[in-house]
């Protein structure tokens, strides 16, 4: 009583030869002969004389055999962050028709998932149950290292296939304040002319001193009256350190003890001298 079952246009035999009055046992389908999306599965089965019964459709098998794609629009960010906040454009799609189930990104210091692992595999979005993922996305800034961070991507589809983009996009983040080395305690001499340079160095080990200020007032902890509001003692530095002499001090009114505050960014230190 030989058993037969056809996919449109393609007759596979299912068991011959059986011999019995059932044939129970689970079967399966030439799977590399399916088509990309849905395949209509019916059956047919014969007996030992000869008469045969076909139903149709009985099931049918959804096939996605294509791997997600990812379209990575974020090759690096060459901004140093000093805070959360930054979306990073890498989407995700899913032409196989199972549609896309979830999104990963994983950091490491190094190139090609080298260095130290500074944050596993990482879920950007789960359920999404669509052909693409197109929302901007962050990373967790706070896990972030100092200096550059690779970011690398995989997504799945509802089938399990899966897709990986190493080194989608680099972070670079610098969150410590520049340094002041005070090397001008004071200035005990009265002075009635300009001319003075002071002793003032400034450093960062990150992303790199940009500029560098100065502002002046009549008291300590700027208090009193503002004197000489911030102004660049070098601007547009792009170096670890400035050690340059610096700040001669004109245009102040008759001579006083003044106090001097430097800062690059955020960072501030009152009374320097």
């Amino acid at each position: 009583m030989p058993g037969l079952f056809w996919i449109p246009k393609n007759l596979r035999i299912c068991s011959s030869g059986i011999n019995s009055s059932s044939y129970t046992a689970d079967w399966t389908v030439d799977f590399t002969a399916l088509q990309q999306g849905m395949n209509y599965v019916s059956v047919r089965a014969y007996d030992a004389a000869g008469n045969s019964v076909v139903s149709q459709d009985v099931f049918y098998v959804k096939k996605d055999g294509a791997v997600p794609g990812v379209t990575d629009n974020q090759t690096g960010d060459d901004t140093w962050r000093a805070a959360s906040g930054t979306v990073y454009n890498v989407d995700f799609t899913d032409a196989g028709g199972s549609n896309l189930s979830y999104a990963e990104y994983s950091i490491y210091s190094g190139t090609g998932l080298t260095g130290t692992l500074i944050k596993s595999w990482t879920t950007i979005a789960s359920g999404i149950n669509a052909s693409s993922y197109t929302t901007d996305w962050q990373v967790d800034f706070a896990s972030l290292s100092e200096g550059a961070n690779y970011v690398s991507v995989r997504a799945y589809d509802n089938a399990g296939n899966q897709v990986q983009v190493n080194d989608a996009f680099y972070v670079k983040k610098d969150t410590i304040n520049p340094g002041i080395a005070n090397n001008q305690t004071g200035d005990d001499t009265w002075r009635g002319n300009s001319g003075t340079a002071y002793n003032i160095d400034f450093t960062d080990n990150g992303s790199l001193l940009n500029n560098a200020q100065y502002s002046v007032y009549s008291g300590t902890g700027l208090t009193g009256s503002l004197i000489k509001n911030w102004t660049n003692i070098a601007a547009g530095i792009n170096a670890v350190s400035y050690t340059l002499p610096k700040l001669i001090l004109s245009h102040l009114p008759p001579p006083n003890i003044y106090v001097l505050e430097f800062s690059k960014e955020l960072v501030a230190y009152p009374r320097i001298f």
